[in-house]
């Protein structure tokens, strides 16, 4: 697979000893990625040192929305596409001013084959209780092996709370009885004078 795939005027070094001590890869492509190993003998004895090369396609796109559900969750999205080799994807929160981050468990994710090449669409469902206000929602993607690091986020508003007990706040028909209460009396005064 490497007979015209390989620079064989190359040379890794100007000491005679070493300068054929590495080799050129023309145009990589990730069917090249894999575990090699370098071995040599000597009348001493033989050295074998294996390394494992990653040949990759970073993501073309990363992208997170948020969509809420119901009166109390928002289900949080983040696509991937064309990326290689098979990615790891996690979901991170945090608040606004991003002092505070957590990794979110629960995570679903559904990974494609197509061209070559991975595609991952990940979702999770977050309860607005557990958000402290406004809240980031980061997707963030990593190839292993590698040092490919690639992230995007999402801002988020929780939904408003209304509180309807007592003590939260005056119903209406006791806001209405109040009114009628303080109009009677102003009239009442009027009509004395």
């Amino acid at each position: 697979m490497f007979s015209d795939r390989l620079d064989l005027e190359y040379e890794s070094s100007d000491d005679p000893d070493h300068k054929h001590s590495g080799l050129r890869l023309l145009n990589p492509t990730t069917d090249m990625s894999g575990d090699y190993r370098c071995q040599a003998s000597t009348f001493d004895g033989e050295m074998e040192i294996p390394r494992k090369l990653v040949v990759y396609s970073k993501p073309s796109n990363v992208e997170i929305w948020t969509k809420a559900e119901g009166d109390d969750s928002v289900r949080v999205f983040c696509k991937v596409r064309d990326i290689y080799p098979e990615p790891e994807v996690t979901f991170h929160m945090m608040s606004e001013d991003e002092n505070d981050r957590a990794k979110l468990e629960g995570v679903d994710v559904v990974k494609s084959w197509d061209d070559n090449l991975y595609h991952a669409m990940v979702e999770v469902l977050v309860k607005e209780e557990e958000l402290d206000g406004p809240t980031h929602f980061e997707c963030e993607v990593t190839i292993p092996h590698t040092e490919v690091f690639v992230t995007n986020k999402t801002h988020y508003e929780p939904r408003a709370k209304v509180g309807a007990g007592k003590d939260d706040m005056i119903s209406g028909s006791e806001a209405h009885s109040a009114m009628a209460v303080v109009v009677s009396l102003a009239f009442l005064a009027i009509w004395r004078f």
